[in-house]
């Protein structure tokens, strides 16, 4: 409806935001969630078959956006190849700072 009612279209979904990390609360104002590996693993699957159920096979998933390039790489390889496969882009934050 984006596209029809706006001009919008959207090119990817990131379901989750800072994922990994521990320190969300509930109320606490930030706008995060916990989710661990394979809780994200699943919701990255169900959101690329309902994507391509909507007929929506354009729009891309794009992985767990860690808020540290390290958190980032560690979920990606505790994804299985069937994981990595519905997933087109890894999106990260840059608040790691280098040594």
């Amino acid at each position: 409806q984006a596209k029809e009612r706006f001009g919008l279209e959207f090119t990817s979904v990131e379901p989750v935001n800072e994922p990994i990390a521990g320190w969300w609360k509930a109320d606490n104002g930030q706008e995060g969630c916990h989710f661990d590996h394979d809780s994200q693993a699943k919701i990255l699957g169900m959101v690329r078959d309902e994507l391509d159920n909507k007929g929506l096979a354009h729009v891309a998933v794009s992985g767990s956006d860690e808020n540290t390039y390290d958190e980032a790489l560690a979920t990606w390889k505790s994804f299985s190849m069937v994981t990595k496969a519905k997933v087109q882009k890894v999106n990260v934050h840059g608040y790691e700072q280098a040594l």
